[in-house]
């Protein structure tokens, strides 16, 4: 999807469906409304463009790896996981990514909640990127294993996240690690003035860090 092109997929089953590589190059895609995923498992190169995984019954953003180059990229509203990847994850350039009011429920046996999911590999955000994640049902995000480097400058926000064992559909997660669960190996910005992570709940222990790694 390249060239100032348009891409709405609204009220569909999901909008990329399968495993194949796509890449959005200067262009605008919405992915909204959808009953399922609204993609499930290909790999997203994303390139100065506006992307929006919306309102989807289950998983927004739904990758195996996933770069977001000089692009806005938003995922809220999803009954799922805002953003999962099964691989590796980067953001750079000047990249904002807004992750909101996301369900985090069960779709799968497979499926750990977290408003952002990153799966393995080495990850990384840079030092010009923003990064939001607030007001999810579940985690707000975690390693899976593998790596993730925040880089110093980098603008890192996980706030108002909740980790809980049970709602009204049922588990949703073991109950730790509001903010960050990491399984892996994290390095965050070591300026305060980077990162800010607080108000993030835990029904069983480790409200905003809950780390294994």
């Amino acid at each position: 999807i390249t060239g100032n092109s348009k891409y709405m997929s609204d009220g569909n089953r999901s909008g990329f469906t399968g495993t194949f590589n796509v890449k959005i190059e200067n262009s605008e895609v919405e992915v909204i409304n959808s009953t399922g995923n609204a993609s499930n498992g290909s790999h997203f190169e994303i390139i100065n463009s506006t992307i929006n995984f919306n309102d989807n019954g289950n998983h927004g953003l739904s990758a195996g790896t996933l770069t977001i180059d000089h692009s806005q990229v938003t995922a809220t509203g999803n009954g799922a996981n805002g953003v999962h990847t099964n691989n590796t994850f980067t953001v750079k350039n000047n990249s904002v990514l807004t992750i909101q009011n996301n369900d985090c429920g069960i779709v799968s046996r497979w499926t750990l909640p977290a408003a952002l999911h990153i799966g393995a590999g080495e990850s990384s955000i840079d030092s010009t990127s923003t990064i939001t994640i607030t007001n999810n049902e579940g985690p707000g995000m975690l390693l899976k294993s593998g790596s993730l480097t925040v880089a110093d400058g980098s603008k890192l926000t996980i706030t108002n996240n909740e980790a809980r064992v049970f709602n009204d559909d049922g588990v949703l997660s073991d109950g730790f690690g509001g903010g960050i669960i990491n399984k892996g190996t994290m390095t965050l910005p070591a300026n305060p003035d980077d990162i800010v992570i607080y108000n993030n709940h835990a029904e069983n222990a480790g409200d905003d860090i809950y780390s294994t790694g």
